[in-house]
């Protein structure tokens, strides 16, 4: 277990809940500070037990440490499914596939999400041992 990434993680949960945010889940009229009552184990235990560290939408092992890397597509980010950041409400995923389902509809990204695994014979790539230690270090060395 990586606990200082999880405590990254769980920072950026804080410093979103406190601002605006710019998807559809916001659609108030007026701004309001979103709720987190998602614990840190919380998020652990997810990831691990939950989601057997595993992006929720893409289905790839993600590699806490990523999360350390500026700007890394595949670092851990929690979606949320209502307002709030509640237990129940989020799950973690990669920011990729975060940042693509930012104004998409769930039923419409799981499509393309199929849509890409097809396309891309995405079992080939997931069954590939090391492929996570490959891109890790590229981003080290790159």
């Amino acid at each position: 277990m990586n606990e200082p990434a999880f405590k990254k993680l769980y920072q950026n949960i804080c410093l979103n809940a406190s601002r605006p945010s710019p998807t559809r889940l916001s659609g108030t009229p007026e701004y309001k500070v979103k709720e987190v009552s998602v614990t840190l184990k919380d998020l652990i235990d997810m990831f691990y037990i939950k989601q057997n560290s595993k992006c929720y939408w893409f289905d790839v092992e993600l590699n806490p440490e990523w999360i350390f890397t500026p700007n890394h597509p595949l670092a851990m980010s929690v979606d949320r499914f209502e307002y709030n950041y509640a237990k129940d409400s989020v799950v973690i995923c990669s920011r990729f596939a975060n940042l693509g389902r930012n104004t998409c509809s769930d039923e419409v990204f799981t499509g393309v999400i199929n849509y890409l695994k097809h396309t891309w014979g995405w079992e080939d790539y997931v069954n590939i041992p090391k492929m996570q230690k490959e891109l890790f270090e590229y981003e080290k060395n790159n």
